[in-house]
């Protein structure tokens, strides 16, 4: 255990020496906390003011379909462009596109079309700035580094929500919707500065004549790449599979509610217990990582996972509730922290981001239509049962992830390119 400890605290310390990695860490830790501000109330706001858990879906639905369709081409054309360019340019137009809504939610006029284009609006920045990260990662921190780096964007993540979601029913009940907005505007400008003063490496770019003609071929070359590995092709069905799953977290705020029979504070408490959990698995996931594998992990993680959604779904008590919640994301942090170390690995560099483009088409490709439907049989039969349904579907997808041999023996420290 000694050995372990001292392992541990060595990678982050080199990490954290690396400073290119710190102003990137640095900014996300900004940026996020206004990102979740921006999620947790957006939702909050658009189930009270429409009294619907279909219209809080049409958020999901937006976000799934725009992946469906431009993640794998924001994939493409961040594998040509410089990653430094292109990191910095979404930061600064998602800072515009926030800065924007918040202006009529300021004065008073909250229309769920507001929110539904700035959310698609966001996805589509999204999809070039996150590929032309995760493609430089390897290069900004190292081979060996990489499970480490994923555990400190994970905790910042998840510190950054536990802040967020607990600062949300402040904001909301002293200040307003808009001031969410406002914060997450500041946050985009703040990771464009750290951004700017980073040394992300660049690639050398290609001819326009040549982009203009190949971007089908480059898709089609992405997916190749997919296919060639057999652990990457197998996280993705199985990712696809478990997200029929995702109308859990639309259907939150009616189970908060509607079950639990509690508002907005009950809310973001068992936010916070969400982003509590998460924070220990993403400081867990290398250790965990090393013991059993990164495959061995998503399987574990699933079968926990879809045991507390299960018992979200009968359970009326808060305080249940937040240990359910605790559970359930430090076992799925720590798995998705794992793959999302393994996977960049097993692509050739120059495959990348195009791959994490399609990655996150293909995963998330079911998810509009079991939203919708879900968010329909709640405002009948209320958020319980589906949330039970939910939980045994991921129970089973977690089984059937431990039935595939390639999925169930990758490792980090044995993934390598073909």
């Amino acid at each position: 255990m000694h050995h372990i400890q001292t392992y541990r605290g060595s990678v982050y310390f080199r990490l954290l020496r690396n400073p290119t990695f710190l102003l990137l860490w640095s900014g996300q830790t900004i940026s996020s906390i206004g990102d979740y501000l921006f999620n947790v109330v957006i939702m909050w706001v658009v189930y009270v003011q429409t009294g619907s858990a279909l219209q809080s879906g049409i958020i999901m639905v937006i976000y799934t379909l725009s992946a469906v369709i431009l993640a794998p081409i924001g994939g493409v054309y961040a594998d040509r462009w410089n990653r430094k360019s292109t990191m910095f340019t979404a930061a600064v137009v998602s800072a515009i596109v926030v800065g924007a809504a918040a202006v009529p939610l300021a004065l008073g006029h909250f229309s769920p079309a507001l929110i539904y284009v700035t959310v698609f609006l966001l996805n589509v920045v999204s999809f070039f700035s996150a590929p032309a990260q995760r493609s430089a990662m390897p290069e900004v921190v190292g081979r060996d580094l990489m499970v480490a780096a994923g555990a400190l964007f994970s905790l910042v993540d998840q510190g950054a929500s536990l802040i967020g979601a607990g600062l949300a029913g402040v904001i909301l009940a002293a200040l307003g919707a808009s001031w969410a907005l406002i914060t997450d505007t500041v946050s985009f400008l703040v990771a464009a500065l750290a951004i700017v003063m980073a040394r992300i490496p660049g690639r050398a770019p290609r001819s326009v004549s040549n982009e203009r003609m190949s971007l089908l071929r480059d898709l089609r070359d992405g997916w190749h790449a997919i296919q060639s590995q057999p652990v990457v092709r197998a996280f993705i069905r199985i990712s696809a599979l478990v997200n029929v799953a995702s109308f859990i977290g639309p259907l939150f705020p009616a189970l908060v509610r509607l079950q639990m029979h509690a508002g907005v504070t009950a809310y973001g408490f068992l936010e916070a217990a969400s982003v509590a959990g998460g924070m220990a698995g993403g400081l867990a996931a290398g250790s965990l990582e090393r013991r059993v594998g990164a495959g061995r992990l998503i399987v574990v993680g699933f079968i926990v996972a879809g045991l507390c959604f299960a018992a979200l779904g009968i359970s009326t008590s808060v305080l249940l509730g937040g240990a359910l919640f605790v559970a359930a994301t430090f076992f799925l942090i720590a798995s998705n922290v794992s793959m999302g170390a393994l996977t960049p690995l097993l692509v050739p560099q120059e495959y990348r981001a195009r791959t994490s483009g399609i990655t996150r088409a293909t995963a998330v490709i079911a998810m509009p239509a079991t939203v919708i439907l879900a968010g329909w049989l709640a405002d009948r039969i209320g958020p319980g049962p589906l949330y039970v349904f939910g939980g045994v579907w991921t129970v089973g997808i977690g089984a059937l992830a431990g039935s595939n041999p390639h999925l169930r023996a990758a490792r980090v420290d044995s993934a390598s390119a073909l």
